[in-house]
C-alpha cells in the first residue's frame, strides 16, 4: 500500500519549459492571435498526418469533431490573467467559443492540471496526467509544450511510462 501511494504522489507529468527569447507579454485583455485548426506534418515514420491544434485547447479531444471538419482557424484571447478564450471560425462565421482555465506562469498560460484516475487502488488502477502550456513569439507563432504520462498497477506491481513531452510551433493563419 505503501509503494502505490508513493507512486500516485510521483506520477504526475513534468512539464520543463524550454527556453524562449521574445514571448509576448501574457497581459488581459488581449487577443493573442489567429491560428489553423489543423497543421500537416510528418510524423516519425516520414508519414503525413494531422495535428487538431483545436484539440489541445479542449477538455476532452476530439468531441468538436464536426465543427472542427468546417473549421478554417481559431482565435486567442485573453479574456483575464486565468481565462483564456478560444474561439472557432469557418471564414468570418463563429462556429463555437470555449473558455480555458489556467495560471500565467514564466511568460506562458499553462492549462489547468489534467489528472484521470480510473480503477481501484491497491488491486488493478491507472493514472494518466497531463500538462499544456502555450506561449506566443515575437511574431505571433503560437509555441505549445506538451507533457503526459501514464502510470498503473494490478496489486504489487506497478508500471508507468516517462514522461512523453512535445513541442509544436504554429504560425499564424493568414486570411
Amino acid at each position: 500500500m505503501l509503494i502505490t501511494f508513493a507512486t500516485l504522489l510521483t506520477a504526475c507529468s513534468s512539464l520543463k519549459i524550454p527556453h524562449r527569447d521574445g514571448l509576448v507579454d501574457l497581459k488581459a485583455p488581449r487577443i493573442l492571435g489567429s491560428y489553423p485548426v489543423v497543421t500537416h506534418q510528418e510524423n516519425a515514420l516520414n508519414r503525413p498526418s494531422n495535428n487538431v491544434i483545436w484539440n489541445y485547447f479542449l477538455k476532452e479531444p476530439d468531441i468538436d469533431s464536426t465543427e472542427v471538419k468546417q473549421a478554417t482557424h481559431f482565435t486567442l484571447e485573453m479574456a483575464d490573467p486565468k481565462n483564456v478564450k478560444a474561439s472557432l471560425y469557418n471564414g468570418e462565421h463563429l462556429l463555437k467559443t470555449r473558455l480555458v482555465k489556467g495560471k500565467l506562469k514564466n511568460g506562458y498560460f499553462r492549462l489547468k492540471h489534467r489528472l484521470k484516475w480510473q480503477g481501484i487502488p491497491i488491486i488493478y488502477w491507472g493514472l494518466s496526467s497531463e500538462k499544456i502550456q502555450f506561449g506566443i513569439g515575437s511574431e505571433q507563432q503560437l509555441y505549445i509544450d506538451q507533457s503526459s504520462t501514464r502510470n498503473g498497477g494490478i496489486l504489487i506491481i506497478i508500471s508507468g511510462t516517462p514522461d512523453v513531452i512535445v513541442s509544436s510551433t504554429i504560425l499564424p493563419y493568414k486570411f
